[in-house]
């Protein structure tokens, strides 16, 4: 049976994922990787959006009527008096030095901001605040970001994929101990087997049992919202399945006593 074919049957089927126990760890293992990578494509394409988005802000920031500016120790200098707004056709960036408007109201709107401690990287319901202090004790004016700023975005398409496969190894190795605490899970309910089923059973049915809920949880990062208690959806799912599957082996059969 191909990889394929073992992803499709385990995202609806807990008798396959019960009949799957046969198959060999290092086929199991393979497995993972590839549904792992699966899953990583709307991982991929909301990451590239994303960091899409941000270099098109902070391309448009630079390049408007942005007053000059500074920033020294954590905090933006500049010689413009009060809030401003800048730009105009839903692309506005309000630019504050004086500290009279803050990042959960920028954050609120959805609106990019300069503000005197944050900057605010607007994007509808899930907008990104960044403290200036983050970046440590590093001064720089305006002129050097935009500097920067066109440097980046000559290697930009070489570090999506970079951050891509990142996170794809990262999510991968964090699959593993997931699947690890599955078992674990199995271990404790394996009285709901009909059948005997040792360790090595339990942990390769657990790498199947999460392929639903992690391509739904892959899926939700292309949404433009956070859905909450994505972690316990996640684990009810996983749960849910593991236990069907206990549930969908098959039962001894009976020997018939002498007449």
């Amino acid at each position: 049976m191909s990889m394929i074919q073992l992803f499709i049957k385990s995202l609806y089927s807990p008798l396959h994922i019960a009949r799957f126990r046969f198959q060999k760890i290092t086929r199991t293992i393979l497995y993972i990787f590839f549904l792992m990578a699966l899953a990583s494509i709307p991982a991929g394409i909301a990451l590239s959006q994303s960091l899409s988005h941000v270099s098109d802000e902070l391309d448009t920031l630079l390049q408007e009527d942005v007053p000059d500016f500074s920033i020294e120790n954590g905090e933006l200098i500049s010689e413009a008096e009060g809030p401003q707004t800048i730009g105009e056709g839903g692309r506005e960036l309000i630019f504050d030095p004086s500290g009279e408007v803050t990042a959960e109201e920028m954050a609120a709107s959805g609106q990019s901001a300069l503000l005197q401690e944050e900057v605010v990287i607007g994007s509808g319901d899930n907008s990104q605040v960044y403290s200036y202090s983050q970046a440590g004790s590093i001064s720089f004016t305006k002129q050097e970001l935009s500097n920067l700023a066109a440097s980046l975005q000559d290697v930009f398409y070489i570090l999506i994929p970079v951050a891509v496969v990142g996170l794809y190894l990262l999510n991968t190795t964090l699959k593993f101990i997931g699947i690890f605490a599955l078992s674990v899970f199995g271990l404790m309910i394996r009285k709901a087997s009909p059948i005997p089923l040792s360790y090595r059973f339990i942990w390769i049915m657990s790498a199947f049992a999460v392929t639903l809920p992690t391509m739904i949880i892959a899926l939700l990062d292309l949404f433009p919202f956070q859905i909450p208690a994505g972690f316990t959806i996640y684990w009810v799912i996983a749960f849910f399945m593991l236990y069907r599957a206990f549930r969908s082996l098959p039962r001894p059969k009976k020997s018939s006593s002498p007449a």
